[in-house]
């Protein structure tokens, strides 16, 4: 087998010396180039692409030729493996630090594709960084950010088919601190019938929105 895209690598012989080849081919319909005809280079090296989602087979048909005298045709199949192509059930999300992020699932129209992932935590995400990992879905983790900014964790994803590696696609969890609010005046005393004083909130939170709500409670 070999992957979609790459080059064939065959030679060809035969017990009579000084013989002469020439070989053709047929593709599958996803096939391109989809036929060669009369070609005589030997060794065989030539790429062959694979559109599709299956294995797709390249059949040659090879005739030897020595003193005039030409051989029945011989066969050989050389099998193209698609490149697999993968799709992630959710491209990104967002959670608060200690909370658990969703599971993903992989996929891929290929089927048979296997998936493995490369974990990369930004500073702050407390250690350790979920690991790398295989299988068709990416479990829940539960994620810390020590750090007063979002952070993000980035899954790297590589499907594989019959050792044809396709292109990575990414899935980044993004972790937002949990902000810790910052009253700058505690108490205050006002007559009764007037206003108190505007109370000014801050947090310990930056590059990112932070609202505030609040409740009250009255004496009797």
């Amino acid at each position: 087998d070999i992957c979609s895209g790459a080059s064939t690598n065959f030679t060809i012989s035969s017990n009579v010396a000084s013989t002469a080849f020439q070989w053709s081919s047929a593709g599958g319909p996803n096939i391109l180039p989809a036929s060669l005809v009369n070609q005589v280079d030997n060794p065989v090296l030539r790429n062959f692409t694979n559109s599709g989602t299956t294995p797709q087979t390249v059949a040659f048909s090879i005739i030897g030729t020595a003193s005039t005298c030409s051989s029945l045709p011989a066969a050989y199949n050389v099998v193209v493996d698609p490149v697999p192509v993968a799709a992630v059930s959710i491209p990104s999300q967002t959670i608060c630090s200690a909370a658990s992020s969703a599971v993903v699932g992989l996929s891929s129209t290929t089927s048979g594709t296997l998936f493995s992932w490369t974990v990369v935590c930004d500073p702050g995400i407390r250690v350790p960084c979920p690991p790398n990992g295989s299988g068709t879905t990416i479990p829940a983790v539960i994620i810390n950010n020590d750090d007063n900014t979002p952070r993000n964790v980035t899954f790297t994803i590589t499907p594989t088919f019959n050792g044809c590696a396709g292109l990575p696609v990414t899935h980044i969890v993004t972790v937002n601190p949990v902000p810790t609010v910052t009253i700058v005046t505690n108490t205050q005393t006002r007559c009764s019938g007037s206003p108190t004083a505007v109370v000014p909130l801050a947090t310990n939170v930056v590059g990112a929105t932070v609202t505030y709500s609040w409740t009250v409670s009255c004496d009797p």
